[in-house]
């Protein structure tokens, strides 16, 4: 089997040979699959520091990357108004999506 395309902003690290759709010229299929911690509405903003700040950590260890190169997952992190911004992104892109396809909201 011989891979043809990876998903995603970047090549993959287990596969750094094998290009990604945008890079074909394919920008419509721009999805990865992804994964968030979020707390309740009104968690104080200092706890939110510090979960964001050992996830930091957490994600920076050496076995994490090692880790993340075996799954070929990319750990990517950041702050809270980081991922806010990515959330309203997709929620707009799937909006758009959906109404393209005649889709009305239940």
């Amino acid at each position: 089997m011989r891979a043809l395309t990876v998903s995603g902003h970047a090549r993959s690290a287990q596969l750094p040979d094998v290009p990604t759709f945008q890079e074909l010229g394919i920008a419509f299929v721009d999805e990865t699959s992804w994964y968030a911690l979020f707390a309740p509405k009104g968690t104080r903003k200092e706890i939110v520091a510090k979960i964001n700040a050992d996830m930091t950590r957490i994600l920076a260890l050496p076995d994490m990357k090692e880790r993340e190169a075996t799954l070929g997952y990319r750990f990517i992190g950041g702050r809270p108004e980081k991922l806010d911004a990515m959330l309203k992104a997709e929620i707009a892109k799937w909006a758009e999506v959906a109404k393209s396809a005649s889709l009305a909201a239940q």
